[in-house]
């Protein structure tokens, strides 16, 4: 009895073990699908780098409300409050550091929105290309027609 047993689970464990070896069918991509991929990848591509370019932009405007910043920290400590003109030119400064910073604000939501466009569109292709199977033959092709089109 043992060793029917012992025999029966061998038989089933050995049976499991070949359905897991078993390679499984793959999905290929078909070459539109393959073709849409490489055209929402270049259009990441660019959205990158205008992302990049007001990262950029983000970053040289911050430093210029900073250094705005600390210059009127700077001459307001100095500064007569008595003094009318003194008073006058410091609040003209403070206008225009609070149109820079306007501006800066504006910039940052700008910047924004376009760094949570680009992360969501990498979300869809990671999910929808990153993974994507495809034969080489059809990857070779689509690169043929790139080479066609630029020449």
């Amino acid at each position: 009895m043992i060793c029917k047993f012992l025999l029966l689970w061998s038989l089933l464990f050995a049976s499991l073990i070949q359905a897991a070896e078993r390679p499984k069918q793959l999905k290929y991509a078909s070459r539109e699908q393959l073709r849409a991929c490489d055209e929402t990848e270049a259009r990441l591509r660019l959205m990158r780098r205008e992302t990049d370019t007001l990262i950029a932009q983000y970053n040289a405007q911050q430093a210029q409300v900073q250094t705005s910043r600390l210059a009127l920290e700077a001459e307001q400590s100095k500064m007569n409050h008595l003094e009318a003109l003194q008073v006058r030119a410091f609040e003209e400064k403070t206008s225009a550091h609070n149109q820079l910073v306007q501006s800066f604000n504006l910039l940052a939501q700008q910047a924004q929105a376009q760094s949570d466009a680009y992360n969501q569109e990498t979300d869809i292709y990671n999910q929808g290309c990153a993974t994507m199977v495809f034969r080489i033959e059809d990857r070779n092709a689509l690169m043929q027609e790139k080479l066609k089109l630029k020449n």
